[in-house]
């Protein structure tokens, strides 16, 4: 019977399926051809013209980092909202909007900036909305073109909630070991691994907009004698300071955009909400040691972030929430949502399902965050991508009770597109405080890593995941 409200989903980075302009697959068609698209430096190139087309179904990998699938997620609000295939609608060239759906899926080119992002999001909205209201979901990177979108492009004005997930609000410190240190495989790094194509794919994301403005907007960066911006380091080459100042003052400027905002019309601040993860170790501290920048998954002690535990593995707890929340008392309490899960996986939480329907239900003044968490997950701590053929090693740990009589099983499961068999379940081992899994030589893909913990306290079992990525070097 449709909704009330036109729901609209905006992926991550990578999370859009891309085409040249001759209609050829470029990214996210299917797996075996992103994996060859994404060691093509001319294929991600800004240079290089593409067509966003749909929204990965599910998990891919990229040399530098794992990327969401959303088919979960969609399958979750159809389920919920009892939807069928023609109440979606797709961002399509080849197209016409169907104003009748209720859920619009919002591909876009993630190379780009959030700024232009924004202004795609906002004509496609216009031609579908109608006289409803609009809900928005934005996982990651997504959010902050939303954010763009609601605050200084007008959006509020017809936006019911905008509903961020895992999204790097203040930026995360991976972005400045990508664009400072090269793309790294596993804890190898690309120079040690010798490999023109890594090497090739960090050339082409430090040419991406989008990886600029991923880019912490605070001090991140223990520098001397103090923390200092990413456009402040001492040792990083000019070039870097340039395009690191423009993407700071990209945020400033939408920081702006939300104050006069919320001064305009106070009550747009109850109509945002950011999901949000901790437990999972996180790229959060950043030092100048010498003439390079380290960054490593530690709280970085200069920030109030510490108690966090991490965050979801790729943005820090401390960037979750935008920096126009901070004014508040509680530092935007009723503005966020814990939810265990890390950074892919939480994508298609169930808890942002039952956000939105929310709002379907009844008519809400506000509708708040939660204090933070209320049972015990398990944390991760898990190498963005490895190389396929290679064992490698994560670590889990249970978070919000005592682990002493628990019992932990690990066990991977392929995501679509992996033909070779992997095995099921994996040695652990207990080691100061959480488990240790050995994880043997895998193929290339995205597998999912399921923990189970059993005789937690309380609550019995535990059970988490996360994606482990694999790639041919």
């Amino acid at each position: 019977m449709g909704l009330k409200h036109l729901l609209v989903i905006v992926p991550g980075i990578g999370g859009s399926a891309l085409e040249y302009p001759d209609g050829r697959p470029l990214w996210g068609q299917n797996l075996q051809r992103t994996v060859r698209s994404g060691f093509d430096p001319d294929g991600l190139a800004m240079s290089e013209p593409v067509v966003p087309v749909g929204l990965l179904p599910s998990m891919r990998v990229l040399p530098w980092k794992k990327v969401a699938g959303y088919d979960r997620l969609v399958q979750r609000l159809m389920n919920k909202f009892r939807l069928g295939p023609d109440d979606i609608d797709t961002v399509h060239p080849g197209r016409a909007p169907r104003p009748g759906a209720s859920v619009l899926l919002f591909p876009y080119d993630f190379r780009q900036g959030m700024a232009s992002n924004a202004e795609r999001l906002e004509a496609e909205i216009a031609c579908r909305v109608g006289d409803r209201q609009v809900i928005v979901v934005a996982h990651s990177m997504g959010g902050v073109v939303a954010r763009w979108w609601w605050a200084v492009l007008g959006g509020h004005r017809i936006c019911r909630s905008l509903i961020t997930v895992a999204t790097p609000h203040r930026g995360a410190p991976k972005a400045i070991d990508w664009l400072l240190n090269g793309v790294r495989l596993g804890p190898t790094s690309v120079a040690a691994m010798s490999s023109r194509l890594l090497k090739d794919a960090a050339e082409v994301v430090s040419g991406w907009d989008s990886t600029w403005e991923l880019l912490p907007r605070y001090p991140a960066v223990l520098d001397g004698g103090g923390p200092v911006y990413p456009h402040e380091v001492s040792v990083a080459p000019e070039s870097f300071r340039i395009r690191a100042k423009a993407a700071y003052e990209r945020h400033l400027e939408l920081e702006a955009g939300c104050r006069d905002l919320f001064g305009s019309t106070p009550e747009a601040r109850s109509r945002f909400m950011a999901f949000y993860a901790t437990g999972h170790a996180t790229a959060s501290r950043a030092v100048v040691e010498g003439q390079r920048v380290r960054v490593s998954r530690a709280d970085a002690e200069w920030l109030p972030s510490q108690g966090w535990e991490g965050g979801d593995g790729t943005v820090p707890a401390v960037s979750a929430t935008p920096v126009e929340y901070s004014a508040d008392g509680d530092d935007g309490v009723y503005h966020r949502a814990w939810w265990p899960e890390p950074h892919l996986p939480i994508a298609s939480a169930s808890g942002v399902v039952e956000f939105v329907a929310r709002f379907e239900a009844a008519p809400l003044d506000a509708v708040r965050g939660e204090l933070g968490p209320d049972r015990p997950w398990v944390g991760f701590d898990v190498d963005d991508v490895t190389a396929a053929g290679v064992p490698s090693t994560a670590s889990v740990r249970l978070c919000g009770a005592d682990p002493q009589q628990v019992k932990a099983r690990v066990r991977l499961v392929a995501e679509p597109g992996v033909s070779a068999e992997v095995p099921d379940g994996l040695p652990v081992e207990w080691d100061s405080g959480s488990w240790r899994v050995e994880i043997p030589a895998l193929p290339a893909g995205a597998h999912r890593l399921r923990v189970e913990l059993d005789h937690v306290p309380k609550v019995d079992r535990v059970i988490g995941e996360d994606i482990i990525g694999v790639i041919e070097p």
